[in-house]
């Protein structure tokens, strides 16, 4: 035994720490240096896999709880390990409560688990002096460790219930990005689309913040289409996009209200980072504005659309990574086809 090994145990349970009350109580600053790493790492490892596999789909449907628990068993281990270093530092840390013999290592673990657990078996105790007090500290951290944990799981639960709930908002509009444009043309008048979308854009931007907060969300996949958030925003953003630059001048709505949506999307869009989401290599293609002529709808002309959708190519290769890392390809917001293979 060597003082070594309680230094070591303490960078370890400070790290823990550390890591824990960065992602359960930073609201704003995205999850821990540990907790951000280990979840985009196990992520992009399962995402690759998963095309491998004969449902996909329901394969990552897993992972979200899967790095949740994950996590917690890492903080949980940490903790344990860095305090069975630090009562190994010294012979005489713990000791039999009936004799007051030393115990071994594996004991010492023992005496670590029903302490950090709040267990007080009572067999083994702890050495004269500072022992006791660690005792009380190793106790008390592992009170925080169930307590932080139920405080954090809580929150993500109820986060994403709220992404399948806008996610099915959005696509009971319309299955692709026309067809919302064309589901909502009365010949002019927008009034149905623009109450919908005022409360679309205050769900998202709630979710925004939720995204911040718990970049994990980020990895709760869905099934099906119409419940998935990527496609679903990526789906709106499009819509949004055709109403603001397909339509003709004077056949739009609001132009406030487009504005004001599509700056909820660009707010929801700097969250990715949090998930370690950066740009696709390429931009999307642009809409077909085609529906929207068959439904009478006047237009801009193509040249028009498409310089329009250049300017936002930054916006849309986003968009796109954001549709691919959920596990979806783009086809899912814009193709005609079925998007589920």
């Amino acid at each position: 035994m060597h003082p070594l090994l309680g230094l070591v145990g303490a960078v370890l349970v400070l790290a823990a720490l550390v890591d824990m009350l960065w992602t359960t109580l930073a609201v704003s600053a995205g999850g821990g240096p540990l907790t951000s790493a280990l979840s985009h790492g196990l992520w992009e490892r399962l995402r690759r896999v998963a095309p491998r596999r004969s449902s996909p789909h329901r394969f990552l449907q897993v992972t979200g709880l899967a790095l949740v628990v994950t996590v917690f068993l890492v903080w949980i281990g940490l903790f344990v390990l860095g305090w069975w270093l630090l009562f190994s530092a010294s012979p005489g840390a713990v000791r039999e409560a009936a004799t007051g013999a030393t115990v071994g290592w594996l004991d010492r673990l023992y005496y670590v688990g029903f302490t950090t657990s709040t267990l007080g078996i009572g067999d083994l105790v702890a050495g004269h002096g500072w022992w006791r007090i660690l005792t009380v500290v190793a106790a008390f951290s592992g009170l925080s460790v169930v307590t932080m944990a139920i405080t954090y799981l809580l929150p993500v639960a109820s986060a994403v219930v709220d992404r399948r709930t806008l996610a099915t908002g959005i696509s009971s509009l319309g299955a692709r990005p026309a067809e919302i444009v064309c589901n909502a043309w009365d010949g002019g008048d927008w009034r149905a689309l623009e109450r919908r979308i005022e409360d679309v854009e205050r769900q998202l931007g709630t979710l925004g913040q939720r995204h911040l907060a718990y970049p994990v969300l980020h990895y709760f996949h869905d099934v099906e289409r119409q419940a998935a958030a990527a496609v679903s925003i990526a789906t709106l953003d499009e819509a949004l996009l055709l109403l603001r630059f397909g339509l003709a001048p004077g056949s739009r709505p609001h132009a406030l209200l487009l504005h004001s949506a599509r700056t909820s999307v660009a707010s929801f869009l700097d969250t990715l980072s949090a998930g370690h989401i950066g740009p696709a290599d390429e931009a999307p293609p642009p809409p077909d504005l085609e529906p929207l002529r068959r439904a009478g709808m006047p237009t801009v002309t193509d040249d028009e659309f498409r310089a329009a959708c250049a300017n936002l190519d930054d916006r849309r290769r986003l968009l796109r990574a954001f549709v691919q890392d959920d596990g979806w390809s783009w086809d899912a917001v814009g193709a005609s086809t079925d998007p589920s293979g």
